[in-house]
């Protein structure tokens, strides 16, 4: 391999990412509407069946009476509490219209 790697065990990177990581949650919280990044985490099969919190902003988080720390790593269904039926219909919806994969 040639060249130089840089990654976040470099210090200074580390820094730089931290610091643009920091701006985005002071202008997500600076909202007042609820805004969240969910992860969807589909069965063997490809269904959507549950999706995981990956972020939540203030106001997301006073709407569903938790702090934003709690909230973190908990399934739409712990955090929002639909039904079995509600969360199958939620990510046939998502999936036509904005789930987005990564990876």
């Amino acid at each position: 391999m040639t060249g130089s790697y840089i990654g976040l065990d470099n210090p200074d990177v580390a820094k730089v990412l931290q610091a643009q990581l920091d701006v985005i949650g002071e202008v997500l919280n600076a909202s007042k509407e609820g805004f969240a990044i969910w992860k969807a985490l589909p069965t063997q099969g490809g269904e959507i069946e549950e999706f995981e919190l990956v972020l939540m902003n203030s106001a997301g988080a006073a709407a569903a009476g938790k702090p934003q720390q709690e909230l973190a790593g908990r399934t739409l269904t712990s955090v929002v509490g639909v039904s079995a039926h509600q969360l199958r219909e939620f990510g046939r919806d998502l999936r036509l219209r904005s789930v987005v994969p990564l990876g």
